[in-house]
C-alpha cells in the first residue's frame, strides 16, 4: 500500500485540476487473490472520526497476482483538521477475510499540514 499526498490531476469530469490530491494505492503482491472490501484513512487515536471511509473503494475488487492496482483518489479540502497529525496518518485496506493492511507513514509534510 501507498498513500500519497500533493498530487496534480489532468483535467477531467471527476477530479479539479485547481487543487491538490491524495492518493491510495493497494497492489496484491502475493500469489493468492484477495478481495479487497474497503479503504480508509485511519487517524491515530484521538481525532475523531478514527476511520475515513474512501468511497469510490466500495463495493470493493478482487486483486490477483499482477493485476494492476485499485487506485483511490481523496480530496485534501478536510485534512487541515488533522494537521497536526499528518505523520501519522495512515491509508488502510481490509480484505473480505478481515484482514487488514496499512500503508508506511508519508516522508513528506503535505501542503495541508503547513
Amino acid at each position: 500500500m501507498l498513500l500519497e499526498w500533493d498530487l496534480s490531476v489532468t483535467p477531467n469530469p471527476k477530479y479539479d485540476p485547481g487543487k491538490k490530491w491524495g492518493s491510495i494505492t493497494v497492489a496484491n503482491v502475493g500469489r493468492r487473490p484477495v478481495f479487497v472490501t474497503k479503504v480508509a484513512l485511519m487517524m491515530p487515536k484521538g481525532p475523531e472520526p478514527r476511520f475515513m471511509l474512501i468511497m469510490d473503494s466500495m463495493p470493493g475488487r478482487r486483486l490477483s497476482e499482477g493485476d494492476q492496482p485499485q487506485v483511490s483518489m481523496v480530496s485534501q479540502d478536510d485534512m487541515r483538521k488533522v494537521a497536526r497529525y499528518w505523520n501519522r496518518i495512515r491509508a488502510v485496506a481490509y480484505d473480505s477475510a478481515g484482514k487488514e493492511y496499512r500503508s508506511n507513514p508519508v516522508a513528506e509534510r503535505p501542503s495541508w499540514a503547513s
